[in-house]
């Protein structure tokens, strides 16, 4: 069977639009029709493959929301990228909530989002259990909306290590976690037999 063009992108039109209208309630903007066209060419261009390629775009919690959704019904997404947005941990938290229960996602990125440590706390506790995701990025860079987990947010870092079998990377830079962070990630490599 041969694939058409639109059968390779990652989202159908329909998702586009619910996905842009949550964006605009996130910025606080009106909803317009142009918005959603340059939006629907550029997931067309950066989403496809099983790729979801959402860096700076700003997304918050509107946005999470509809990413969940999809998350849940549909095992179209592989990697999920969504660098430098405002997530922050009440979106944090909603995506974990899909996430945790996905078998097809096996990237997840949320690099500069806003996350503290009350965040760091619910995803390594949320993704113990999770048998898909080999890839983790919850790192920070300069700039803005950056991660702050700090040592507070890796309570749950040592059970993570131990009973998470799959996930083979993790970057954790730039969240301040300083020599008590950085002890309770060594108890935790201590009984991990799968991270890289």
């Amino acid at each position: 069977i041969r694939k058409t063009k639109e059968d390779t992108h990652l989202l159908k039109d329909s998702e586009v639009i619910i996905l842009m209208k949550a964006k605009c309630k996130d910025i606080g903007i009106a909803y317009r029709d142009i918005m959603y066209h340059k939006f629907k060419d550029f997931c067309n261009s950066k989403c496809k493959s099983r790729i979801a390629e959402f860096s700076e775009c700003y997304f918050g919690v509107n946005s999470i929301a509809v990413i969940s959704e999809l998350l849940i019904d549909t095992n179209r997404i592989s990697r999920l990228n969504l660098t430098r947005n405002n997530i922050g941990d009440t979106g944090l938290e909603i995506l974990v909530n899909s996430v945790k229960n996905s078998f097809s996602l096996v990237s997840l990125n949320v690099t500069s989002n806003s996350i503290t440590h009350k965040g760091g706390t619910i995803l390594f506790k949320s993704l113990i259990n999770q048998q898909s995701i080999i890839d983790l990025n919850i790192s920070s860079i300069e700039g803005s909306n950056r991660n702050r987990i700090t040592s507070l947010g890796l309570g749950h870092i040592i059970i993570f290590l131990a009973k998470n079998l799959f996930i083979e990377t993790l970057n954790l830079s730039g969240n301040s976690i300083r020599n008590e962070g950085f002890i309770l990630l060594c108890k935790g490599l201590k009984d991990n037999i799968s991270l890289k």
